[in-house]
């Protein structure tokens, strides 16, 4: 199979990125190490969002309430999207990475979930849902500009920005069938359209950084047994399959400079649990990471793409975990006897998207 990535000098160019975005937010008050993580907790009887650096220190909670606070989101800036339900049904806030600043972005009298940032930190898209309806808004990091971009699309969920910033990859439902769109946004009205036509179900659109592809969930029918991962290419429309077994493979995420891919998958797992693995961007070189007995959730690149943060059940309720991304020993992070998931670490704003444009 074809390499994926194509851009020459872009790992050279991503490590310099990375090294200067260090530097820069270093020491800032309101902000975050660029390494930290967010990850929420059932420790205070409700979920609440916390930040902890790489290794496992300086553990802070940011959220203060007795309700649920969840799905936490870095921003390109620093800031802090999530979603909260302090005032009934579920909001979309922001907060500076120390907690501060807390500003409501969203009053629908539904609930709005799923926050994704655009990757220069300016907008935001979620799902909204409202009498049974859902859909794909758009709205400006301060809660103006509030805009409906999935068309006629019904049943939404999981939002993915495109990094220019001018499209919008989101699931949908389509005659009972799970499908991926793609919103084209622009001064008017968000031009909608099917992403393929395949014939079985996809879900969990990501963009890849450099804009050039989308990774997704497939499944199948019992000629394609499995639930499997696939790539599709926008300028030539070619559908790529990246895994193809009789597994479960799932929530696939690009590392920082475009050219491995990471997800959730129980091929070759002891105990049929749920591991962490990696392959290359062409579906080649699949390493199980963490080949564990229990399952491994909720996995992430480090910001530098030289480690991997995941929630485990190895310790029970489940903790965060951590492991360099060519493998080795796992680190536990945290040490509550309650259950803490979703590990969300910050990534380089931008930076495979600049690289390329210069190319």
């Amino acid at each position: 199979m074809k390499p994926y990535l194509f851009v020459p000098g872009v790992r050279a160019a991503i490590g310099s990125i990375a090294a200067a975005f260090f530097v820069a937010f270093a020491g800032h008050a309101a902000t975050a190490a660029p390494d930290d993580l967010l990850f929420t907790s059932l420790r205070d009887g409700h979920s609440q969002i916390y930040r902890i650096a790489a290794d496992g220190t300086g553990e802070v909670r940011l959220t203060q309430t007795q309700t649920s606070e969840l799905q936490p989101a870095w921003s390109a800036t620093g800031r802090i999207a999530f979603v909260s339900y302090r005032t009934g049904g579920g909001d979309i806030y922001t907060m500076n990475a120390d907690g501060t600043d807390l500003q409501r972005i969203t009053t629908s009298p539904g609930m709005d979930q799923n926050p994704a940032w655009s990757a220069d930190g300016r907008q935001l898209a979620y799902v909204s849902e409202l009498d049974g309806r859902s859909e794909i808004r758009v709205v400006n990091a301060d809660g103006s500009g509030e805009r409906v971009v999935s068309g006629a699309m019904s049943e939404v969920s999981s939002p993915s920005w495109s990094p220019d910033g001018t499209r919008i990859a989101f699931g949908t439902v389509v005659e009972s069938r799970q499908r991926i769109a793609l919103a084209e946004l622009g001064p008017g009205p968000a031009t909608v359209a099917l992403l393929t036509d395949a014939k079985g179900k996809e879900f969990g659109p990501i963009w890849s950084p450099d804009g050039r592809a989308i990774a997704y969930v497939y499944s199948g029918n019992r000629a394609e047994p499995g639930i499997n991962l696939r790539l599709f290419r926008i300028a030539t429309k070619e559908v790529l399959q990246l895994t193809r077994n009789e597994f479960t493979n799932s929530t696939p995420q690009f590392s920082p400079d475009g050219l491995r891919i990471l997800y959730l998958s129980n091929a070759g797992a002891p105990s049929g649990k749920m591991n962490v693995h990696t392959m290359n961007a062409d579906g080649s070189g699949v390493t199980n990471l963490t080949s564990w007995d229990h399952a491994d959730l909720g996995a992430a690149w480090s910001a530098d793409g030289r480690h991997v943060y995941f929630m485990s059940f190895r310790d029970w309720p489940g903790q965060i975990y951590r492991i360099a991304a060519d493998g080795g020993p796992v680190q536990r992070l945290t040490r509550s006897n309650f259950q803490e998931s979703g590990p969300v670490a910050r990534t380089v704003p931008n930076a495979i998207t600049r690289v390329a444009r210069s190319h």
